[in-house]
């Protein structure tokens, strides 16, 4: 079924839902009582006596859920409520009783993994059939009662026992009796009922318009019709165009309006929504925070904070997913879960990483299993940190969730190869088999915020407190840890520490300016749950003073950028580049090619058409027909015979990126710094991060940064003079470009050789939209020196993991530089290389890239020395290398540069899908690791059985026999 089709599918009971209440409504018309603007109720979505004395007048209904928006959440909630009674047969249901005077009815929510938490509970007259009065679930209950806390205290926790590992089961509501002091399961509903006359209290408002919310919103993007899909989708898009020309991501443009679409859905057409339109809130936003047109300047507004994003730029990746936490918050692994193993999806199979303690083993089956006896328990995470299944063994036996399962099972579940997950430790105080208590640890966010690097400030957040019955009362926490709780002032537990722990994450990661962090109060530890780039905007209670001055400051910045008509013009004009280029490969190439590479195949098309003259046409259109281009087929000796063993360009392009989504570790040098950091030696000192933006420099001290140096252009300056010679490298990007070298000598500076001042090097800092690592300027080794000095002469080491875990070397080659290429060994700048024999380190068979031609070139053409020799510290290279490829687990496919010194080697940067070398031949091995990579993912998309026929296609290539 597709997603518009499974969408379709929900909105239909959605419709039974609403035919549900227009069936109620002929009812209530029926009524011969004289009810004053009754048609008003009806078009606001309740029925005159669902709740009493609501002031429909006003605003007041939206505090509740309508009678018809609950009943269409429940009836959209079908599928879920089949697989209730089948959770519940683990609960005893003894009887369906009628004689009773009294039941108290509890609903209940529950996320995947979760403990339920109750929402609200009545007292409920079993006899004339209405509900009572609101049963208090943080204290006492009432005495006019038969219950005592004791009795629902015991109900809450055989409920929860069997509803804890459920992953359909969201909304749920449970009946209640008591006979001779003893309590029983009533009933179950599969439509849990409304409460009429009463109403929802607070949090099962929020809950439920929230579902509703969520069901709109699903409806708004996948409509019926196809017709309305595309209509309602061109003028979407115009919308679209102008938000991310003021400064909005595309993806937070899109959420913005759907926000706005849905929040006029739910508010049912209320006057205010215009005006709070304008003023950049939803109006249930606006109305739950009591935002009016005198106080809204003291709020940020909900536009704003969505154009915002990203706030913490390509930093953001950083707390984005668990695999990239573990390996940057390395110092801080104490606050979190243990990390025992990594399950990724490779080539359509589970791929089993293991994280601390876990060893690699070729037996995971037996290793995971005796860890599970070991610990007891652990839990299974997606990526995001959102908590899919707990697995427990006892006694022998083994369960998932309350379930009792065989470990068959589990390793069934662990290895089915469909979702990527990360096993960690259990720490959830709120499991426990013996039932004795079911409690859930104080949680607390905390919003998180660092100007420019210059220090990790607390900005409050919000504390949460469970009772033994999963219900929870929300306290709003200050900047300085006080909190209201029950109408007094209370300090957090553990402040000082949370405080402390702030401040070194903050010195840790200081380009994160902005994110929350969710924490666990246990007895005896804090621990970090997740971190978010951009938490979701506050509608409980506001934002601190200092987070909105913040924001505002932000904002401003982003503002005055995106103000100037040029500006708005260039982010116009490359939003309608990157969609010209998804149509593009949409329209004329084999789907999973990468977008913007659909540009590049043409233009290589044309380059090599005028340049490569020794290639006939004929020749040349055999090849471009084939995936290749012309000068491959002397450069490997391809003919129509053999072409079949080769990885053509085109192909080469098409498997691009063979690295998952972990490849933006190797995106910019600070994460690749992170990642790698237990060979912080082998990488060169990371001394300052300049970013300069808005016209505002940013400057950050780095890991390798000396104490003694500040934030300021004139300590970076002290440094050069310190250092004599230091290297200023573009924070992303490929091919030397913008790198450049600056030396202190007698007292003068010179930039790539030429005599410069301290005021050029600032202006090159200073240029906006720039970010600079300025980091330690590598010696080369003095043979290797002997042959040009004028640049750092770096390996290219390709490195590939046929199996997805052991690294093998393929292809190495030695770049030189020349008096062409500068300060820079780019080979497509007039650069030389060289081959090295992987085995023996031997290089020679110099090269040299000139006018478009590869001419042989044993002699450096500016110094004259033979390009002959060994690579010095070779098999110390090759061990380290495999070594680095061997732990950054997560990546199968890199392209090395390093450096050789005197005391071993450097490493400049590994990048993240190397290009196809047009120098350089690949080896056996490499291309058929490549060509392994393609049929998998020929795979994927099904061309194994039949080739695509969009206008540029994959060469047809003879089908393997298995």
């Amino acid at each position: 079924m597709s997603k518009v089709d499974r969408r379709n599918s929900q909105y239909e009971d959605e419709r039974e839902g609403l035919k549900a209440f227009q069936y109620r409504i002929k009812k209530d018309k029926k009524k011969e009582s004289n009810v004053p603007n009754r048609k008003l109720f009806y078009k606001k979505g309740f029925l005159p006596d669902t709740i009493d004395n609501l002031d429909i007048e006003g605003s007041g209904y939206l505090n509740y859920i309508s009678l018809r928006d609950y009943l269409q959440v429940t009836y959209g909630n079908l599928e879920a409520s089949k697989f209730l009674k089948n959770s519940i047969n683990r609960v005893s249901y003894e009887l369906n009783d009628t004689g009773s005077k009294q039941s108290i009815r509890i609903y209940f929510k529950k996320d995947v993994g979760q403990l339920p938490t109750v929402l609200d509970a009545f007292l409920y007259d079993m006899r004339q059939g209405e509900y009572v009065e609101h049963v208090s679930m943080s204290g006492e209950l009432r005495s006019k009662t038969n219950f005592t806390t004791l009795d629902i205290t015991t109900a809450y926790q055989r409920i929860a026992q069997a509803l804890q590992e459920d992953e359909y089961v969201k909304f749920a509501a449970f009946e209640y009796v008591k006979i001779q002091d003893k309590v029983f399961l009533n009933n179950i509903f599969l439509y849990p009922p409304y409460p009429k006359g009463l109403g929802f209290g607070p949090d099962a408002n929020e809950y439920l318009k929230g579902l509703r919310f969520s069901q709109i919103w699903r409806y708004k993007r996948y409509r019926k019709s196809r017709f309305s899909r595309r209509f309602h989708r061109f003028f979407f898009n115009i919308q679209r165009f102008f938000l991310v020309t003021k400064g909005f991501t595309a993806k937070r443009a899109e959420l913005w309006l759907y926000k706005l679409a849905v929040d006029k859905e739910m508010t049912k057409g209320e006057p205010g929504f215009r005006i709070a339109k304008r003023q950049g809130y939803s109006l249930s936003t606006a109305k739950r925070l009591g935002i009016n047109m005198e106080n809204c300047n003291d709020y940020i507004s909900e536009k704003d904070y969505y154009r915002l994003v990203p706030i913490n730029l390509k930093y953001q990746k950083w707390i984005a997913t668990l695999p990239t936490m573990y390996y940057v918050f390395k110092p801080f692994r104490d606050y979190m879960a243990k990390f025992y193993y990594h399950i990724m999806v490779r080539d359509g199979e589970a791929l089993i990483l293991p994280y601390g303690d876990q060893q690699r083993t070729d037996d995971y089956y037996t290793q995971i299993k005796e860890l599970l006896d070991a610990k007891g328990s652990f839990t299974v995470v997606n990526i995001y940190g959102k908590r899919i299944m707990d697995f427990h063994s006892k006694y022998g036996e083994y369960f998932a969730g309350n379930r009792k399962v065989d470990f068959i099972y589990i390793w069934k579940y662990l290895t089915k190869g469909k979702q990527e997950m990360v096993i960690v430790e259990t720490k959830d105080d709120a499991y426990s088999r013996s039932k004795v208590t079911l409690r859930k640890p104080s949680n607390l966010y905390l919003y998180i915020y660092n100007r420019n690097g210059q220090g990790a400030h607390n900005g409050g957040g919000r504390l949460k407190i469970y009772n033994n019955l999963g219900y929870y009362t929300s306290y709003a926490v200050d900047g300085n840890g006080h909190c209201m709780v029950d109408g007094r002032e209370q300090m957090v537990d553990k402040w000082d520490e949370i405080q402390s722990l702030i401040e070194r994450i903050g010195r840790h990661v200081p380009q994160l300016e902005f994110f929350g962090m969710e924490l666990e109060l246990r007895e005896d530890s804090i621990e970090i749950k997740n971190m978010a780039n951009h938490p979701e905007y506050i509608t409980d209670h506001r934002f601190s003073k200092e987070v909105v001055q913040f924001l505002k400051e932000k904002t401003k910045e982003k503002t005055s950028f995106y103000g100037s008509a040029g500006n708005a013009a260039d982010r116009g004009a490359s939003t309608g580049k990157r969609r010209f280029k998804h149509r593009f490969a949409q329209m004329f190439y084999p789907k999973g090619l990468v977008p913007y590479i659909s540009v590049t195949w043409p233009r290589d098309i044309l380059k090599d058409l005028f340049t490569n003259k020794d290639c006939s046409l004929s020749r040349k259109k055999w090849a471009y027909k084939h995936g290749f281009l012309s000068y491959r087929l002397d450069q490997y000796g391809i003919t129509p015979d053999n072409w079949e063993n080769y990885i053509s360009d085109f192909e080469y392009k098409w498997i691009r990126h063979i690295n998952p989504y972990y490849k933006t570790w190797m995106e910019d040098k600070i994460t690749l710094k992170y990642i790698a950091n237990r060979y912080n030696q082998y990488f060169p000192g990371y001394y300052y991060h300049v970013i300069c933006k808005n016209g505002e420099m940013n400057i950050i001290p780095l890991m390798d940064c000396p104490e003694q140096y500040g934030r300021k252009l004139e300590d970076i300056i002290s440094l050069v003079k310190d250092k004599k010679v230091m290297a200023f490298k573009p924070d992303e990007g490929s091919h030397g470009d913008g790198f450049f070298r600056c030396d202190y000598k007698d007292e003068k500076f010179y930039i790539n050789y030429e005599e410069a001042t301290e005021q050029d090097i600032i202006d090159r800092l200073s240029k906006n939209d720039s970010a600079y690592i300025i980091t330690e300027y590598i010696q080369m080794h003095p043979q290797l020196k002997e042959i040009y000095s004028g640049s750092v002469n770096t390996i290219r080491m390709i490195v590939f993991k046929r199996d997805g875990i052991h690294p093998e070397i393929g292809n190495t080659y030695i770049r030189i530089g020349t008096s062409m290429t500068g300060t820079i060994d780019n080979i497509s700048a007039g650069g030389m290389f060289a081959t090295i024999d992987p085995e023996t380190g031997r290089y020679g068979h110099a090269r040299i890239f000139l006018d478009g031609d590869i001419r042989d070139c044993d002699h450096h053409p500016d110094t004259g020395t033979l390009i002959e020799g060994t690579i010095p510290n070779w098999e110390l290279t090759k061990k380290l290398v495999l070594d680095i490829a061997s732990e950054i687990q997560e990546l199968e496919w890199f392209g090395f540069d390093l450096a050789v010194t005197e005391n071993g080697i450097k490493i400049p940067e590994i990048n993240r899908s190397p290009d196809y070398p047009k120098m350089e031949k690949y080896t056996r091995p490499v291309i058929d690791y490549l060509l392994y990579k393609l049929d998998c993912k020929k795979q994927r998309y099904g061309y194994n059985r039949r080739p695509n026929h969009t206008l540029v296609h994959l060469p047809y290539r003879t089908p393997k026999e298995k």
